[in-house]
């Protein structure tokens, strides 16, 4: 990661909840993109409210199109939900 700490970092998502945000820290990760999550949410909390609910998935500028089209290859593949493949 270090070799992008001097770079802009850019959302690329926006999320309502943290264990969404980790599984997409994850799988961009996977795909050698370094990714962080910004958020206002606060444990102390009983419930997600307004902005302090939402998460942000941020990667470096240079990389932000490719994060982008990676989520949503990823995502469509998700909504696809694998139909087709029997037969």
């Amino acid at each position: 990661m270090s070799d992008y700490e001097d770079e802009e970092w850019v959302a690329v998502k926006t999320v309502e909840d943290e264990e969404e945000a980790d599984l997409i820290k994850g799988y961009l990760r996977n795909e050698d993109i370094p990714c962080s999550l910004e958020s206002q949410y606060s444990h102390e909390f009983p419930a997600h409210v307004g902005q302090l609910g939402v998460v942000e998935v941020q990667v470096p500028a240079s990389l932000a199109d490719r994060a982008r089209r990676l989520l949503e290859r990823r995502e469509a593949e998700f909504e696809d939900g694998g139909e087709g493949e029997e037969a």
